[in-house]
C-alpha cells in the first residue's frame, strides 16, 4: 500500500469512528472485499488484443451503517487496488452507499452504487478519464449478505460499471467480509 493509499484509509475509518462519536452513524466497522475477474459487456473499444478479464484486486475500508424499521442506510469509504482491464496496476479509493433489507432469518439484500477514483488508465479515451492516467469508475451495485452474527457478515456483490465514453461497460463480481464494532 502505498502511502496516500495508507493515508486514505486511516483517514476513512477514523472519519467512521468519529461520526459514531458524534452519532452521524449507528454503527461503524471495516470491510475487505476481493476482485477474481470481470466481464466486459462490449468489446466495441477493446485494445489490440483484447480486455484483460483477470482483473484481481482488493479494496478496504470503513463503514457507516444507520438503521431504520425495515431497512439499513450504509455507507463506505474506502482504498482500492487492482490489476486493471489495459494490464496495468490500479490504485485509489472507493466510496459506496446502498441501502439493505433483511429477506430471511439472517440474510439480506442491498443495492446501491460504489464510484472508485483510481490511477493506471493511460489507455483509456480521453473521453473517459481525467487528466493523462485518472478515471473514475461509477457501478451500479447489487448483493447479498449472510449474517453470521450481529457484527460479521460475507457478502457478495454484481458490479455494473456503464460504458463511459469510448470506454466498454464492464460486470466486476466481489467477495467481502464487513465487521461492525
Amino acid at each position: 500500500m502505498n502511502p496516500l493509499s495508507f493515508v486514505l484509509f486511516t483517514l476513512s475509518v477514523l472519519i467512521f469512528s468519529s461520526h459514531a462519536e458524534a452519532k452521524w452513524c449507528e454503527r461503524v466497522g471495516l470491510y475487505a472485499e476481493g476482485l477474481s475477474f470481470s466481464q466486459h459487456l462490449s468489446d466495441d473499444y477493446a485494445p489490440p488484443g483484447g480486455y484483460n478479464e483477470n482483473n484481481t484486486g482488493i479494496s478496504a475500508g470503513g463503514v457507516c451503517k444507520n438503521q431504520f424499521t425495515n431497512f439499513d442506510f450504509n455507507t463506505n469509504v474506502g482504498v482500492i487496488l487492482f490489476n486493471n482491464s489495459y494490464n496495468d496496476t490500479s490504485k485509489g479509493f472507493v466510496l459506496g452507499l446502498n441501502l439493505s433489507t433483511p429477506v430471511y432469518e439472517r440474510w439480506d439484500i442491498f443495492g446501491g452504487t460504489n464510484i472508485a477514483f483510481v490511477d493506471g488508465y493511460e489507455d483509456l479515451a480521453d473521453n473517459a478519464r481525467i487528466g493523462t492516467d485518472m478515471a473514475i469508475l461509477p457501478a451500479v451495485a447489487a448483493g447479498v449478505s449472510y449474517n453470521f452474527t450481529d457484527n460479521i457478515s460475507f457478502r457478495g456483490t454484481a458490479n455494473i460499471i456503464p460504458s463511459i465514453g469510448d470506454a466498454d461497460g464492464v460486470f466486476l463480481p466481489t467477495l467481502g467480509l464487513q465487521y461492525l464494532y
